[in-house]
């Protein structure tokens, strides 16, 4: 962009008077303009997004949700505990929304700052979040079951390591089993950067969004009866990242719509009340029913909407949750929830999955154990990693973008 004209250039030049009168006083000129820095006739970029401690609190939710329904198969769960056998997918599920949001949160201010979004940067910074801790977790459990302690198949490692456990294509475990979910996170890393461009210059990408995200029963229906065993682990799943990513547009984008809200608060609690009761009450039917479409049906309506609403009043302004979620305990265990979800399988297994049981198996301090052993994992390798990363991001010629996330 040029330099603003100065006023006295600006004027058409006009041809002498022949007889010029005198002049009492001298013209005073206007002082000439300073033009702007070319720095300030660029966009202003927005302030780095500080990291919002309710989403921490709603992660340690969501892991304990995992823990307890992953627990009450194992060695010496109480009868109380065995209501929850299948819930724990809620919380994974929950997993999912809070991803879809950071992760397109994060890109839209990223474009919003540059005008772009660099694809090689999003996925050197989600490599160096990710593959560190998912590394060391392969590593550890491989060791345990080198060693003979319990029942693994060799293909399973193969699908963790390949990011396939969301398929078939290799036979399974319990010990590595829950890599499904990072299998299907991946995917969303690679696919999801190079469609948000297309979907905003569109101007498409919050009705594609919610489509894909009131689409729940129809994907859940047909994942369930038309072929179960290769995509049952990957079509029921997209609504819920599909509503985290449409959150985070919304709030990025209709933040209008987000004002008018605050002002409902007794809806608001109303509906942060009723939709997740209603949500795990249609859980609880299709885990007693899994086959029963109409379970299908109600738990792939409400689950989604259900999980939307908590992250939402997490993380707007004034939410219900946001206070009670910021405590520093939760925001501890949040912090350290995805290495507690790598290792955590490792001492929640059915009985039958280990040659022999470990004290360390046994409830309830299994639950104990994974989640120290998961923290330790957080201290000894994610901390140190992230630390290197910012390290590596502020050294001269570096192209490494610190990651927010």
């Amino acid at each position: 962009m040029e330099p603003v004209v100065k006023g006295s250039e600006a004027q058409v030049e006009r041809a002498p008077h022949p007889h010029p009168r005198p002049r009492s006083r001298p013209l005073r000129q206007s002082p000439p303009r300073a033009a702007p820095p070319r720095s300030a006739l660029a966009p202003t970029p927005e302030a780095a997004p500080q990291r919002i401690e309710a989403l921490d609190g709603l992660r340690a939710a969501s892991i304990l949700i995992v823990l307890l329904g992953h627990a009450a198969r194992g060695n010496n769960a109480p009868g109380w505990l065995w209501p929850v056998r299948d819930l724990g997918i809620l919380g994974v599920y929950l997993f999912f929304t809070i991803s879809g949001f950071i992760i397109t949160l994060l890109m839209l201010r990223e474009r919003q700052r540059r005008g772009t979004i660099s694809l090689p940067a999003f996925w050197r910074r989600r490599a160096w979040r990710i593959l560190p801790p998912f590394a060391a977790a392969c590593a550890g459990i491989a060791l345990v079951a080198a060693l003979g302690l319990m029942q693994w198949h060799w293909q399973s490692f193969l699908g963790a390591l390949s990011f396939t456990k969301n398929t078939t294509l290799f036979q399974g475990d319990w010990f590595f089993g829950h890599f499904w979910s990072l299998s299907l996170e991946e995917q969303f890393y690679l696919l999801w950067p190079l469609l948000i461009l297309p979907l905003l210059r569109s101007g498409r990408a919050a009705a594609w969004l919610l489509a894909a995200s009131l689409a729940s029963p129809l994907l859940a229906l047909f994942s369930l009866e038309v072929m179960p065993p290769k995509l049952d682990n990957t079509l029921p799943c997209i609504p819920y990242l599909a509503a985290g990513c449409l959150l985070a547009l919304l709030l990025q984008h209709r933040q209008r719509a987000f004002n008018h809200l605050r002002t409902r608060r007794l809806l608001r609690r109303v509906a942060l009340v009723a939709v997740p009761l209603c949500a795990l009450a249609a859980a609880a039917f299709k885990r007693d029913d899994p086959s029963s479409a109409l379970a299908v049906v109600l738990a792939a309506s409400l689950q989604p909407l259900a999980a939307f609403i908590l992250v939402a009043e997490s993380v707007m302004e004034e939410g219900l949750l946001r206070g009670p979620l910021s405590l520093a305990p939760l925001r501890g265990l949040g912090l350290a929830s995805y290495s507690i979800y790598l290792w955590q399988q490792l001492f929640l297994a059915p009985p039958d999955t280990y040659r022999s049981l470990w004290w360390c198996t046994a409830w309830p301090q299994n639950i104990f154990v994974a989640i120290a052993c998961g923290a330790l994992a957080w201290l000894l390798v994610e901390r140190p990693v992230a630390a290197l990363k910012k390290r590596l991001s502020r050294s001269p010629g570096a192209t490494l973008k610190p990651a927010a996330a």
